[in-house]
């Protein structure tokens, strides 16, 4: 599922600037998968964003974290049909055995 986080700045734009933080309780087996607006907002030919929808569908199949970010990344160059409009970051990071 999604979660909601309140956001920030980017990191390094001022260097006093106080970041939210939040506690996540997790258990084992549980993972987490962190990525950029890159991913998101990829948009196709038609301009429709790749979005958090299509992002949970592509993630319901994998159960590994690193097939989480192969599927992503496939994900979002098939939806692109060709170059990415931006840069793509994505982490996925599991808790324990599962």
């Amino acid at each position: 599922h999604r979660l909601e986080l309140e956001g920030g700045l980017p990191i390094g734009v001022a260097d006093e600037y106080v970041y939210p933080s939040t506690t996540i309780p997790v258990t084992p087996g549980d993972r987490l998968v962190m990525f950029s607006d890159g991913l998101v907002e990829q948009t196709d030919p038609e301009s429709s964003q790749f979005g958090f929808g299509r992002t949970l569908a592509a993630l319901a199949t994998s159960r590994q974290p690193e097939t989480d970010v192969r599927i992503l990344v496939q994900a979002v160059q098939t939806h692109a049909q060709g170059p990415l409009a931006d840069d793509l970051t994505i982490v996925s990071i599991s808790f324990g055995p599962g």
